[in-house]
């Protein structure tokens, strides 16, 4: 296991954990103005009704949409999706599967339930993936992974009703560099649950209801790719800092 630059066990505000995410929604973001319904050479099919587009973002914040649009226009270059602040309540199966060149899709604050199996199908240049503050309870097995995910940096899970966390829930995710499951209901984390993690540098496990980290020893397997730690925030039902930081070394 690597050396943590620090252990933080505090609570950060919403607005702080939003500020902290911004600089990832911004992957390689076109400055220019968003036209609604624009009709551009450089892509085919057209702006999904309610949204605007450009020519590298799907704008759809709080348009009240109740599913993920599938006319979504097929840019050249990066794309992002901003699907925020909506009442989505699944992820279908392939139903980002056109959607080649999208690089983040933004999920914040839906009514999303369940992940379909196969619903994050195609999306082989995804960096950045924000699903915080939905209702989402339990994270299918290989959902998460790198064959699905091989360029995936950034993943938001926080503010949901997850519980528990499985075996290799988040497996061979090697680009991947920060998660965020804090203010969850999780009690339980599996020592296989973060396999093959070794860029992770950030893990926010804040506002839960861990009482061990029993979990940290599948990172202390030999042969198994140890993560780069730079932080892990813990919770404040931590007894004290000590005993967190016994249990992490």
């Amino acid at each position: 296991m690597g050396n943590f630059a620090y252990i933080s066990v505090y609570h950060r505000s919403l607005a702080q954990e939003r500020k902290g995410e911004q600089r990832y929604l911004n992957i390689k973001r076109d400055p220019r103005q968003l036209c609604e319904h624009p009709v551009r050479s450089t892509s085919t099919g057209t702006c999904p009704p309610k949204c605007l587009c450009s020519s590298s973002d799907v704008d759809c914040k709080g348009r009240d949409l109740l599913e993920i649009p599938t006319q979504v226009p097929l840019f050249q270059g990066d794309l992002h999706l901003e699907l925020e602040e909506n009442n989505i309540t699944k992820i279908p199966p392939g139903i980002f599967s056109k959607i080649k060149n999208v690089i983040v899709i933004n999920l914040y604050n839906n009514d999303i339930e369940k992940i379909e199996r196969d619903g994050f199908k195609g999306l082989m240049k995804l960096q950045a993936l924000i699903l915080g503050e939905n209702m989402i309870q339990h994270i299918p097995k290989n959902i998460f992974n790198g064959a699905v995910f091989p360029q995936l940096k950034y993943l938001s899970l926080e503010r949901n009703t997850l519980e528990r966390i499985e075996s290799e829930t988040f497996c061979n995710l090697t680009r991947l560099t920060s998660i965020k499951l804090n203010n969850n209901s999780i009690s339980y984390i599996s020592k296989d649950a973060f396999k093959g993690l070794s860029n992770l540098t950030g893990l926010d496990l804040s506002g839960n209801l861990l009482t061990s980290a029993a979990w940290i020893s599948g990172w202390k397997n030999p042969g198994s790719p140890k993560p780069h730690l730079d932080s892990v925030t813990l919770s404040h039902r931590w007894s004290s800092l000590a005993y967190a930081r016994e249990s992490l070394v």
